[in-house]
């Protein structure tokens, strides 16, 4: 194997460790029920990563892409009850 195959493949490695996905799991952020009540009345999802806004998302969402930190980490507010991340 060539030092600049293994140096490709060391670069995917670290890329992949660096870009996980924010998941309901792994987010350290929580919603009050209010927030939740209005992101479905109002159509919008929050990112798991950067606790940002998305709107016209469904209450179903998963995975949605965030439009201001590009995580695919934008869950819709059923998903946030069902997760437990209220506060």
């Amino acid at each position: 194997m060539s030092s600049e195959h293994f140096s490709r493949r060391t670069d995917m490695t670290r890329k992949l460790r660096t870009s996980q996905t924010v998941t309901p799991e792994t987010t350290i952020y929580r919603f009050t029920l209010e927030e939740i009540h209005d992101a479905d009345d109002e159509m919008f999802g929050f990112c798991l990563a950067c606790r940002e806004i998305r709107e016209c998302t469904e209450p179903d969402a998963e995975n949605y892409a965030c439009e201001v930190c590009g995580e695919n980490a934008v869950y819709g507010p059923h998903w946030i009850l069902i997760a437990d991340l209220v506060e």
